[in-house]
C-alpha cells in the first residue's frame, strides 16, 4: 500500500465551514397516525446522481457539489491565513475523478417516522439525515440511507446543515475552554465515517476535500456569523453546507461500517435523535473478498444480507395522538423538560412549546422496534448489525417465543466479521486441546458456556473470553453473524426471539453485585451495564419449505492460503489492515501469527514503559506504549472546570491552535493499555483499527508483574471500538474491571483526529483527544 503522506495541515482550513448554494429540504407529511405490519425492512439505500463515468453526473445537485468544490479551492488559494500552507494544485477538472456522488442533508423536519411494537407509527419532529436527491424515497425514516462505498473509487458526499432546536442549546464559542467537556451547540454539525481508513486532512498532493476531518464545523445558515469566532476562521459565502472527498484506498477491507455526525458538544443529542445510518464497504467487479466468496462458495449473497441499525430515541409526546417531538438537551438533563423554547418556525403558535411526558427510549431496528423477520428452515442470513445508540451494549442472543415442538433448537450463530473486519482462523499453537477443526463452521457462538473464575487462565477460559468479545455488540460496534435457522420439526411455524440479553441474573442473597451467572459470554464485569441491554431486537419466523442450497463456511475458508485453494476462488483475498509486524518475534505470516507471539511484543512494551512513565501515562518516553485511563472526575478541578469524564485526568482541549494531546509515530506500532477507573467506557479511535489480544487484571498499578488472570483470545480481533469498565468496587480505584491489550500499526495516513468514549454522553463531556500522527 503506499503512503498517503502529507505536509498540509488541518488547522489551516478548519475555517472552510462550507461554501456556496444551499439546498433546503423542506416540509413532511400529515401526522396521521398510521398501522404497519411491523415486517422487517432494510434502511433506505441512499440514492447517488446518475453517472455514464468518472465525474459525469447529470442531477442538478452534483452541480451544487462541483460549483461549491471549485469555491472550495479558490478560497483556499486566495485567502491570507496566518498559519503556513503549502500550495493547493488543483485544476478545475479535478474534482471530476469521482465516482459516486452523495447529496445528504441534515435536517429538522415533522413527520419523522418511528414504528412501535404495536404496529403503530409515531410520527416525530426530530433532526434526520434525508437524501437529497431521492428525498421522498429517505426522508421519513428514523434512521439515516445507507451509503456505499466502493474501494479504490472516489465518493462525494455534499452534506448540507439545516438543523434546528427546540429546547434549550447553549452556545459556545468552538475554542472556548468550557467547549471541551460541555454540551452545546446542538445545531451545529459535521461528518464522520465510523471506522472508515482514509485520510482525516485534505492533502495537497492529490486532488481532494477534507474526508473523515471531524475537527470541521457546519453551523446553518442563520447563525453563520458564529462560525467566525474561530480564530482560524475562513469562511466562504455560505458557511451551511460542505463537501467531503473519500478516496478509499484499493486495499481496504470490505465490510460493515456506518456514519454519524461528530460535533463535539452535540453528538449525543444527534446521534440519540437517529441521525445515523449504515456505510458499506464493497469491492470492485472481479475482485473476490468476503462477499464474493461467502456468494461462490456458501451461496449467501447480497440478498441474504440483512442490515440492523440498533438505535434508542427518546421523545416527548405532543397533543395530536401518535406524534412527538425530540428535545435536544433533554438527553443531558437529570429531569426532561416539558416547557421549552423553540427555534421560530419550526413549529406554529407560540415560541414557548408545551410538550407532554417523556417516552422511555427503546431499541429501534431500522426505525422500527422488534420488527418481524421470515426465514425457511436450514436458511442461512447474513446479519450486518450496528450498535448506533448512545450507550447501550446488547449481547443478541434466541429464545423461543410461544408454542414449539418438545427439544425444538434454536437458531444457529455464527460470528464472521466485527467492525468490518474478517475474523482469523485460530492458530494451532493458541488451540492446544484441538477443539477447532479447519473443516469446522467458523466461529461459533456457544451460549451455554460457563463463565470461568477470576485466575483461571486455561483453554475453557481463552474459548469463553474469545465468544464474550465476538458476540458483546457495545455502542459503535459492529457484529457480523451468519444465522442458521433450525428444522422445526413439521409445525407449520416457530417463532424466535433475538433479544439484548440481560447480563445478570438477580443476586442471590449475601452475594455481591456482579457475582452472578450470567446468562450469555459477555465481557460486562459491571451490574449497571449488564441490566441495561434487555430490549428485543428482531422477531424471526421460520416456516414454509426448507431451503438447502447453502452451507455455511468453515474455519479455513478465514485463511487466506486455504481460501485460493477452494474452487472458484482462486484469487481470492480477505482483506485486513495491515498487521503491527514490525519488531516482533516469529512469522510475519498474518494467517499463520500466533496470539502468543503478539504478546510477546505487548508484555515488552510494558516492561520498558514500565521503567520510565508513571501508569497511567500518555507514554511520552516511550512512544511504542499508550496507557490510558478513563474516569468520571466527580470533584470541580481548582481552577472552577466542573465534574466532567477525562482520560488520564485531561478533558477535550476545543482549542485547535493547541498542540494535539496525543501523538503516534507514522508508519510504526503502538501497544496500548485501556482501562477504567470508573464507570463504563468504549474507547474508539479514528482511522486506524487496532487489534485487541485479550483481556487482564493487575494487582498493583506500575508493575509488569502484577498482572493477573491474563487471557489471551484464541485469535487476535481487529476493532475500532471496545468496550471495558472499572467493574463494581465502590472504590473505583484503578485495580478494578479488566484492562484491553491491543497493538496498533500506523500505516498509509498522517495528520490530526481524535480518540475517544462512544458513550457518547461521556464524549460531549470532555472524554475525547486529539491526536497526530506524524
Amino acid at each position: 500500500m503506499a503512503a498517503h503522506v502529507s505536509t498540509f495541515t488541518r488547522r489551516a482550513f478548519l475555517g472552510l465551514l462550507g461554501t456556496t448554494a444551499l439546498v433546503r429540504a423542506t416540509g413532511g407529511p400529515g401526522r396521521a397516525q398510521a398501522r404497519t405490519t411491523g415486517s422487517f425492512r432494510a434502511p433506505p439505500l441512499m440514492t447517488p446522481a446518475p453517472t455514464t463515468g468518472p465525474g459525469q453526473f447529470d442531477a442538478p445537485a452534483w452541480a451544487t457539489y462541483a460549483d461549491s468544490f471549485a469555491d472550495f479551492v479558490e478560497t483556499w488559494r486566495d485567502q491570507p491565513i496566518a498559519r503556513e500552507r503549502p500550495p493547493l494544485d488543483l485544476a478545475p477538472g479535478d474534482y471530476a475523478r469521482i465516482d459516486r456522488f452523495y447529496a445528504v442533508a441534515a435536517l429538522s423536519r415533522d413527520g419523522v417516522e418511528l414504528t412501535r411494537q404495536d404496529g403503530t407509527t409515531a410520527r416525530l419532529w426530530s433532526p434526520v439525515y434525508a437524501d437529497r436527491i431521492a428525498p421522498e424515497a429517505a426522508s421519513l425514516r428514523a434512521v439515516g440511507p445507507t451509503m456505499e462505498f466502493t474501494r479504490g473509487e472516489i465518493t462525494g458526499v455534499w452534506l448540507t446543515n439545516d438543523l434546528q432546536v427546540c429546547g434549550t442549546n447553549p452556545e459556545i464559542a468552538p475554542d472556548a475552554p468550557d467547549a471541551g467537556y460541555t454540551p452545546h451547540n446542538f445545531n451545529y454539525t459535521n461528518l464522520h465515517t465510523h471506522g472508515l481508513h482514509v485520510t482525516p486532512r485534505a492533502p495537497s498532493d492529490t486532488p481532494r476535500a477534507p474526508s473523515d476531518d471531524v475537527l470541521v464545523t457546519v453551523v446553518p445558515d442563520e447563525i453563520k456569523e458564529i462560525c467566525l469566532k474561530h480564530p482560524d476562521a475562513i469562511t466562504a459565502e455560505d458557511p451551511a453546507t460542505f463537501p467531503y472527498f473519500y478516496d478509499v484506498p484499493d486495499d481496504h477491507p470490505v465490510g460493515t461500517f456506518w456514519y454519524h455526525p461528530h460535533m463535539h458538544g452535540a453528538v449525543a443529542s444527534q446521534v440519540g435523535a437517529g441521525m445515523a445510518g449504515a456505510l458499506l464497504i464493497r469491492s470492485k467487479p472481479g475482485e473476490i473478498d468476503l462477499d464474493e466468496a461467502l456468494a461462490i462458495h456458501c451461496n449467501i449473497t447480497r440478498d441474504d444480507e440483512r442490515i440492523m441499525v440498533l438505535q434508542q430515541i427518546a421523545y416527548n409526546t405532543r397533543p395530536e395522538a401518535g406524534t412527538g417531538i425530540y428535545v435536544a438537551d433533554n438527553f443531558y438533563a437529570s429531569t426532561p423538560a416539558q416547557n421549552f423554547a423553540c427555534t421560530p418556525s419550526i413549529l406554529p403558535g407560540s415560541p414557548t412549546y408545551q410538550a407532554g411526558s417523556a417516552v422511555t427510549a427503546v431499541t429501534s431496528v431500522n426505525g422500527m422496534v422488534t420488527p418481524t423477520l421470515a426465514m425457511a428452515p436450514g436458511e442461512i442470513l447474513r446479519f450486518r448489525m450496528i450498535n448506533a445508540t448512545n450507550g447501550t451494549n446488547y449481547i443478541p442472543k434466541f429464545r423461543i417465543l410461544g408454542d414449539a415442538p418438545a427439544g425444538q433448537p434454536l437458531p444457529e450463530v455464527y460470528a464472521i466479521a466485527v467492525d468490518g473486519i474478517p475474523l482469523y482462523p485460530v492458530n494451532p499453537a493458541d488451540d492446544p486441546e484441538g477443539r477447532f477443526a479447519p473443516d469446522a463452521p467458523w466461529f461459533p457462538i456457544d451460549y451455554d458456556q460457563p463463565r470461568p473464575e477470576d485466575g483461571d487462565t486455561s483453554h475453557a477460559a481463552r474459548r469463553y473470553w474469545t465468544t464474550a468479545e465476538l458476540i458483546t455488540l457495545a455502542p459503535a460496534q459492529r457484529l457480523d453473524l451468519l444465522v442458521k435457522a433450525p428444522d422445526i420439526e413439521g409445525a407449520e411455524e416457530v417463532r424466535f426471539a433475538l433479544a439484548g440479553v440481560p447480563q445478570y441474573d438477580t443476586p442471590a442473597s449475601g452475594t455481591s453485585p456482579g457475582t452472578a451467572a450470567r446468562s450469555a459470554p459477555n465481557v460486562l464485569d459491571n451490574e449497571e451495564a449488564g441490566k441495561a441491554a434487555t430490549d428485543g431486537i428482531v422477531t424471526v419466523v421460520v416456516s414454509g419449505p426448507p431451503r438447502t442450497d447453502q452451507s455455511l463456511p468453515h474455519m479455513a475458508f478465514f485463511e487466506v492460503a486455504a481460501l485460493r485453494r477452494l474452487p472458484g476462488l482462486g484469487q481470492a483475498n480477505l482483506v485486513r489492515p495491515e498487521l503491527p509486524l514490525a519488531d516482533m518475534p516469529g512469522t510475519a505470516q498474518p494467517d499463520s501469527l500466533s496470539v502468543a507471539e503478539m504478546l510477546a511484543r505487548w508484555r515488552a512494551s510494558f516492561a520498558a514503559a514500565a521503567e520510565t512513565v508513571t501508569t497511567p501515562s500518555l507514554g511520552v518516553t516511550d512512544p511504542h506504549w499508550k496507557s490510558l485511563n478513563f474516569a468520571f472526575v466527580a470533584e470541580p478541578d481548582p481552577d472552577g472546570t466542573p465534574a466532567n469524564f477525562q482520560i488520564n485526568g485531561q478533558s477535550f482541549d476545543a482549542d485547535l491552535s493547541d498542540d494535539p494531546q496525543l501523538m503516534l509515530p507514522a508508519s510504526d506500532w503502538t501497544a496500548w493499555e485501556l482501562y477504567s477507573s470508573s464507570d463504563l467506557h468504549m474507547f474508539h479511535i479514528h482511522i486506524n483499527s487496532f487489534m485487541v489480544l485479550g483481556r487482564y487484571r493487575v494487582s498493583a498499578p506500575d508493575d509488569p508483574e502484577a498482572i493477573t488472570s491474563f487471557i489471551p483470545y484464541l485469535l487476535p480481533i481487529w476493532r475500532d471500538t471496545v468496550y471495558f469498565d472499572a467493574g463494581n468496587d465502590a472504590t473505583a480505584t484503578p485495580l478494578t474491571g479488566r484492562r484491553v491489550a491491543a497493538l496498533s500499526y500506523q500505516v498509509d495516513f498522517t495528520g490530526e483526529f481524535v480518540f475517544h468514549c462512544h458513550s457518547l454522553y461521556h464524549e460531549d463531556n470532555g472524554m475525547m483527544f486529539t491526536v497526530e500522527i506524524a
